[in-house]
């Protein structure tokens, strides 16, 4: 063990594993341990040909209550092998022979949460996320190995994050890190930094994956660059992608090589081979994975204006999305590349489609939103992210009309509402006169930034104001408003201090705002009484 863990020569380690077998009883499990570590050794030289034949050759002289280690082992040659239908097949039949067995030493009893974590893992690469969950948690419910339960755990952030459920992945994460011990085994703390990784590329938080990345003792990892490079083309910085791949060497990894073809592909629009080149995808048995690259490929193309393209590959994507639900690299292109949203909404390239998705960007970024008011303090308006200037308006009265209209959004203001709330002296040519002064305001605010100018938040026809349903909007006010709906309530302890410290709408004396500084002040007390 010492020669083929630590000093990894190999040759002399199969030697003395080889004179042990031959020297040892056929009723010793310490025998066909030493036939596993063989394998294992065959498997880490991709020798899969070797691996197989010595495994399944002790089969046949292998007392049957020691078998689960042999197929165990030989699972791991066909996961190699991307074979994970002839996987599950070998993991059942351990699992079998372990369930027959009357009572079971430690040993045992580890082999059989080993074989259990390791159909959750089949499950995770087949899409089957809730399947794999549940075989994750029974390891979690059985296992007294601190190790294990540790692997466990980060097996179901990785379930988690690939749910685009975020916040508990990152609370596995978090709760790992404090336990100190962990971290002075080198494997754990390298599975639980990569975990964090994998974390920060689904939810789409760049910044921290590079910096985390950066920090890695192996941060020319292969694996780690290709995520990079992932991450720079959904940003469509596609010059530091060809920065990255250039260093990445794939070697025996057929994953890598498949990935790194594609991302070739794309960059030296070699278009012919793209669709022989997704489908080789198919070869590691692990649709996610496909999905992933779809999603990267439909958003080029339709950067590209190429039609064709995108809608061949769309189709396939809109396929495997219904059957996986797995849309976190398509949520993180649509907040990477907000201008291509607007251009599948005015182009109508398959707009309901894509507005479900973008839609559930706020069930983890609840802030996330094309336009968002701040009613407590000084009122402010954000057009994506960015703070409107007061002088856009022209006039304040503008402004005030908006914070009111923005408020009613969905009763349908209209036209004669708003000049009889805020004009109600003016006679209609000035009516009319001041209300089209106030549309193109309006207009010009709310595209502020934005740069296809035909994008349009707030529609206004027929006299009647609608916000586009294509578009999220939010407000400090409507955030309010919902967490006074909700039962149970677990905020920061200085959460309204933060947040509602100041009244609504602040320096503003007209009904609306006096009448609504008054409700959201009782809406705060309730709130607060009911924590």
């Amino acid at each position: 063990l010492l020669y083929k863990n630590y000093f990894q020569n190999y040759d002399y380690s199969i030697s003395l594993f080889k004179d042990f077998i031959k020297n040892a009883s056929n009723n010793d499990l310490k025998k066909y341990k030493a036939i596993a570590h063989i394998a294992e050794i065959f498997l880490n030289i991709n020798d899969f040909k070797s691996a197989i034949s010595i495994l399944k050759k002790s089969l046949s002289h292998c007392p049957e209550k020691y078998k689960p280690f042999i197929l165990f082992r030989l699972h791991s040659v066909n996961y190699k092998l991307n074979d994970y239908s002839k996987c599950k097949v070998l993991l059942s039949e351990a699992l079998e022979n372990i369930n027959r067995q009357k009572s079971l030493s430690p040993e045992f009893h580890s082999l059989k949460m080993n074989i259990i974590n390791a159909t959750g893992n089949i499950c995770l690469l087949n899409g089957e996320l809730n399947d794999s969950l549940v075989y994750y948690k029974k390891v979690l419910d059985s296992s007294e190995n601190e190790y294990n339960k540790t692997q466990t755990l980060l097996n179901i952030c990785e379930v988690y994050s690939k749910s685009g459920n975020f916040i508990e992945a990152l609370k596995i994460i978090n709760e790992l890190k404090t336990i100190e011990k962990l971290f002075l085994i080198p494997e754990l703390k390298a599975q639980i930094n990569n975990s964090e990784i994998n974390v920060c590329y689904e939810s789409g938080d760049y910044k921290k994956m590079n910096s985390l990345i950066s920090s890695n003792d192996n941060s020319d990892n292969s694996e780690f660059q290709i995520i990079k490079a992932k991450s720079q083309f959904i940003l469509s910085d596609y010059d530091k992608v060809k920065s990255i791949i250039k260093n990445i060497n794939p070697e025996s990894n057929s994953s890598l090589k498949i990935q790194l073809t594609i991302i070739n592909s794309l960059l030296q629009k070699n278009f012919k081979q793209l669709k022989t080149n997704i489908n080789n995808l198919d070869t590691l048995n692990n649709p996610l994975l496909k999905i992933e690259f779809l999603s990267l490929i439909v958003f080029y193309f339709i950067r590209q204006n190429n039609k064709k393209l995108y809608s061949q590959f769309l189709d396939e994507l809109k396929q495997l999305n219904k059957k996986y639900n797995y849309e976190n690299i398509l949520v993180n292109l649509l907040k990477a590349n907000i201008e291509v949203y607007d251009k599948i909404i005015l182009d109508e390239i398959d707009e309901v489609y894509f507005r479900e998705i973008y839609h559930n960007i706020k069930i983890n970024d609840e802030l996330f939103s094309d336009v968002f008011v701040k009613y407590f303090g000084v009122p402010e308006i954000y057009v994506r992210g960015n703070l409107i200037p007061d002088n856009l308006w022209k006039r304040n009265k503008f402004k005030e009309i908006f914070f009111y209209l923005y408020f009613n959004l969905n009763k349908r203001v209209t036209k004669d509402e708003i000049l009889e709330r805020f004009y109600p002296e003016a006679d209609k040519n000035y009516g009319d006169n001041i209300f089209h002064q106030f549309l193109s305001a309006m207009r010009n605010v709310l595209s502020f930034n934005i740069k296809n100018k035909n994008t349009e938040f707030i529609k206004y026809s027929n006299k009647i104001f609608e916000p586009d349903k294509n578009y999220l909007f939010n407000s400090d006010a409507e955030i309010l408003k919902q967490l006074s709906e909700r039962k149970n309530i677990s905020l920061p302890e200085n959460y309204f201090k933060e947040n509602y410290s100041e009244p609504f709408m602040k320096n503003y004396f007209d009904d609306f705002a006096e009448t609504n500084r008054e409700y959201f002040q009782s809406l705060i007390e309730k709130i607060n009484s009911g924590r």
